[in-house]
């Protein structure tokens, strides 16, 4: 298994003209939770916005490396690796893993890091979303740009994952996860249009501890925000793939209606979101592109 916590498996994940820092950041709980801080030699002219990415549930660094490399050039990168991750170091099994417990992780990461977050894009993928609907409903410390990437206000898994597997003793894991990739690759994900999200979807699922995964997915399917996005008025960009049934670009157009100051972006497929026109448009955005010169399909 990769080690995540290794800066030699960061240097592919950026351009290689950028420097690293890795940094463990303690919580109240004593889980420590990775930061990786990417600086290019040369931040793009004017350029006084960084960028925090915070991936989605269990994803892997890998599937952002179209996006992070080019983007990395050019922009001081904070990618946060929440706690469900396989790079947290955790004292004991019975730690939260709530969306609140990562929003709270969110929080202590900001005034850890002493991130100006008004001068921030904050880039966040379905449970991170969650957990910015969170956060955002009761900060007051507002950033530059939000753009949440097929965000989840809600959790409804199937019944057999949701009251059987979640509840399977640990030794019967492999049995479960051999269904759950069944399953999702069967009714959630289409690996004729979307070959490359099946691809990403199993190593992640592989990569990550599976006591982590049955912890995690406990405690976030009884995770609701839909009553928060009302609250949040921030500028939001809403993206979503039209072709991605693991996160319905339906949901992402429902939560829009319901944010007071968001625009949704269909990025038509998943392979797009993570792709090299991703990152271009991040930077736009970090620049402070007007949303409606940005190419959207």
């Amino acid at each position: 298994m990769v080690d995540r916590a290794d800066s030699k498996y960061w240097k592919s994940i950026f351009d290689p003209s950028c420097s690293l820092e890795l940094k463990y950041i303690t919580m109240d709980d004593q889980t420590e939770v990775l930061v990786v801080i990417s600086e290019p030699p040369n931040i793009y002219e004017g350029g006084n916005k960084s960028l925090i990415l915070i991936p989605g549930w269990f994803s892997i660094p890998t599937g952002w490396v179209e996006v992070t490399q080019p983007l990395s050039k050019e922009i001081k990168i904070y990618y946060v690796e929440t706690r469900e991750k396989s790079s947290s170091i955790t004292v004991s099994k019975k730690v939260e893993m709530d969306v609140s417990r990562l929003s709270l992780d969110f929080e202590t990461i900001l005034l850890h890091l002493k991130i100006d977050f008004p001068h921030s894009v904050v880039v966040a993928s379905s449970l991170a979303g969650s957990l910015l609907f969170e956060f955002l409903s009761r900060t007051r410390n507002k950033p530059f740009k939000t753009v949440l990437i097929g965000p989840n206000p809600d959790y409804k898994l199937p019944p057999i994952i949701g009251r059987v597997l979640l509840l399977m003793p640990m030794f019967l894991f492999q049995i479960a996860k051999k269904y759950v990739k069944w399953h999702v690759l069967k009714f959630r994900i289409d690996k004729e249009k979307e070959p490359e999200q099946a691809a990403k979807f199993i190593e992640a699922l592989d990569a990550a501890e599976p006591w982590k995964i049955r912890k995690s997915g406990k405690s976030v399917v009884k995770f609701n925000g839909w009553d928060l996005l009302e609250k949040i008025d921030v500028d939001t960009i809403l993206i979503g793939a039209s072709s991605d049934k693991l996160h319905e670009f339906e949901t992402t157009e429902k939560i829009g209606d319901l944010m007071p100051n968001a625009t949704v972006v269909n990025f038509g497929t998943n392979k797009a979101i993570h792709s090299g026109k991703m990152g271009s448009f991040l930077l736009d955005l970090c620049k402070g592109i007007d949303l409606p010169k940005i190419e959207k399909n």
